[in-house]
């Protein structure tokens, strides 16, 4: 750590000092990630309870608890700080920022565990219950949603959020909800595109589950700038994509006919030379007498 970081750390030790035990405070930030994970189990089963919720302070102190572990790189500590986002929203209480928490718990879908990536799902879809629904399906697709820039354009991480936007289309109970999945056209379609069978699998049943459940004026942008490859895939498991694959293909054989016409028989290209007249010619021209030497 530099000197930074380290004041930073002795500002967030500071809060938690003036609201849990001296001990409690010494295993929170312990070398020794057990006992962190210890300390931390026994934080949570305290928050929102009196007397600890009425000390002054408490407000900071949970916030700099939070900031502590969100950025712990300690694998093993993801499922515990999942439980610790989970608790501040079953007892209410008010987040510096909800997006720090939520872009912490979409890092989560993604990782190695998948007992983590499980839990990581379902804080995100208890957060989704009692926050505005349409905030936090958008921000899926907002740049700050990434805790860890580095994993932007990761290949796991694009799998995992098509995963959670087919869960959360399954969750809804309100049909009338499309437009609030249109702030994530762009990332399904990175995900029906892309060159990974396993992520545009994926991404074709997520735009299954959304038209379903929402009507297929969900996905029609979506369709519209799908690549024709795509779209063969898509209409057999979805029938309103068959007019715009039929398109797509009277297009194409549109312009192999255009282009046999031009190139191939003296179409609408004035220069190009019709090549099947000129070798019949050269064919039936005879060769010119050579005049001989007297």
């Amino acid at each position: 750590m530099n000197q930074e970081e380290l004041d930073v750390r002795d500002g967030h030790i500071h809060a938690l000092m003036q609201v849990f035990e001296e001990a409690v405070v010494q295993k929170l930030v312990s070398h020794n990630w057990q006992q962190r994970e210890e300390a931390l189990k026994q934080v949570i089963g305290q928050l929102g309870k009196e007397p600890l919720s009425s000390k002054e302070g408490y407000s900071s102190a949970v916030n700099s608890l939070c900031n502590l572990f969100y950025y712990d790189k300690v694998a093993r500590l993801a499922p515990v700080t999942l439980k610790l986002s989970q608790c501040l929203l079953e007892t209410g209480f008010k987040q510096d920022s909800v997006e720090r928490t939520l872009a912490f718990i979409l890092d989560k879908i993604a990782a190695d565990n998948k007992q983590t990536q499980a839990l990581a799902q379902k804080t995100y879809l208890a957060y989704l219950e009692t926050n505005v629904f349409e905030d936090c399906v958008s921000f899926l697709a907002d740049k700050k949603s990434y805790f860890n820039p580095q994993v932007r354009n990761s290949v796991k991480q694009l799998m995992a959020r098509l995963e959670l936007v087919q869960k959360i289309a399954l969750q809804d109970t309100d049909p009338t909800r499309a437009a609030s999945f249109q702030p994530l056209n762009a990332l399904l379609l990175q995900g029906a595109e892309n060159k990974n069978a396993v992520v545009r699998a994926q991404a074709q049943q997520t735009l299954l589950t959304l038209k379903n459940k929402y009507g297929f004026h969900a996905i029609e942008p979506i369709i519209k700038k799908s690549s024709p490859e795509s779209l063969k895939v898509l209409v057999k498991q979805i029938p309103e994509v068959e007019p715009f694959w039929k398109e797509i293909e009277q297009n194409q054989r549109q312009l192999v006919a255009n282009r046999d016409k031009s190139y191939g028989g003296g179409g609408s290209i004035p220069w190009a030379p019709n090549l099947n007249k000129t070798t019949a010619n050269m064919k039936e021209s005879k060769p010119v007498a050579k005049n001989k030497t007297v």
